[in-house]
């Protein structure tokens, strides 16, 4: 068994910096990456708030790409997580989020079906970004966009 690697000494935006450079590298290997259980229900969820009319209208984005309200709470959410772990770090974040939101206009329905929605890895975040094509796949629609290090809903999350 290798020696564990010793990080104590590295500040927090440092620590951060390596979580990118090891996401980067997990995500060469999207298909092998596991969605977790709660991904699931949270599709579902909002699968459900939709049908009741809870959740609001897609936003559009661009001509393609719409946004369900979840969606945008969800990278919200995220940008607040990381706008505390170091200065502008939060601003990273959201810009890389919508990078990769974006470039849906080019690659939507290229990725891998999980739980019965397509799943695109995040290029600099461990989140995951669940979308559908309709309108005879001419729009993707991202119904959510969840943190893979764990659910923020239970106490150890986050």
């Amino acid at each position: 068994m290798q020696k564990p690697i010793e990080i104590t000494h590295l500040s927090r935006v440092e620590k951060l910096m390596v979580t990118v450079v090891i996401w980067d590298d997990l995500t060469h290997e999207e298909e092998s990456l596991e969605s977790p259980e709660w991904h699931k229900l949270a599709l579902q969820e909002t699968e459900n708030r939709l049908a009741t009319g809870e959740n609001r209208t897609p936003k559009t984005i661009r001509m393609k790409i719409r946004l369900l309200s979840s969606s945008l709470d969800d990278v919200i959410d995220g940008r607040l997580f990381y706008e505390k772990q170091g200065e502008e770090l939060g601003e990273y974040f959201f810009d890389s989020l919508f990078s990769d939101i974006d470039s849906l206009t080019l690659y939507g329905g290229v990725h891998p079906k999980i739980f019965g929605y397509y799943r695109m890895l995040s290029k600099r975040f461990p989140y995951a970004i669940y979308y559908k094509l309709v309108e005879e796949d001419s729009v993707a629609v991202v119904w959510r966009v969840l943190d893979l290090r764990g659910d923020p809903n239970k106490s150890d999350g986050h």
